[in-house]
């Protein structure tokens, strides 16, 4: 009888236990899958963990004239004189970043170095973005309108609050003009994520 009723509480344990998991699970907000299709990647590692930068496109360098490559690594590397910049025709209305984390973040600040930074009369020439859309795996968005300079400047988070994701997408809706007309291209010399693990 004793060990009926000892098997019995075992089943009970584990049932118990398997339904409070899939409750947690129902009750966990579903992933919206990042919308990076057809972009153009580079991982970073962090202390957070591994972050994806995809790009929309990228500019197509000739490696003779420009010993520089300006994909979605040039974010991340430190460098200033590096920049990642958009390769379709016209100023870059519309195309996209999209910062992945390989899990769940907390994110407690962005910052931007504008523009391409190589030297002020590079800066000048080429276009920087003046309005980002910043949409959030979560729902959160929000337009957000950029200093004209080549430092380091935050990116206000909604509400000024740290926020849960699993990516960012940041999507150009207007540029400062580059006054080399014939430059019509769009460039971001750093852009930085500012994150911790966190749990659903």
């Amino acid at each position: 009888m004793g060990g009926r009723l000892q098997t019995a509480l075992i089943v009970l344990l584990v049932s118990t236990t398997i339904g409070a998991q899939y409750a947690a699970a129902e009750g966990a907000p579903k992933r919206r899958p990042a919308p990076t299709e057809g972009g153009i990647c580079a991982k970073s590692s962090t202390p957070a963990g591994v972050d994806q930068y995809c790009a929309s496109s990228v500019f197509q360098h000739d490696p003779v004239v420009h010993r520089f490559k300006y994909g979605p690594e040039s974010l991340f590397d430190g460098a200033m004189d590096t920049a990642w910049v958009e390769g379709m025709p016209g100023q870059g209305i519309g195309q996209w970043i999209v910062i992945e984390f390989d899990q769940l973040r907390l994110v407690k600040a962005i910052e931007i170095n504008n523009g391409y930074n190589k030297d002020r009369d590079i800066y000048e020439k080429n276009s920087r973005v003046k309005e980002f859309k910043v949409e959030f795996s979560e729902r959160e968005k929000r337009s957000v309108v950029l200093k004209d300079t080549g430092t380091m400047q935050p990116i206000a988070l909604p509400n000024d609050q740290p926020l849960k994701a699993y990516w960012i997408k940041f999507t150009i809706e207007s540029v400062y003009p580059g006054k080399k007309t014939e430059w019509e291209d769009t460039a971001i010399s750093e852009l930085r994520i500012v994150s911790e693990p966190a749990q659903p």
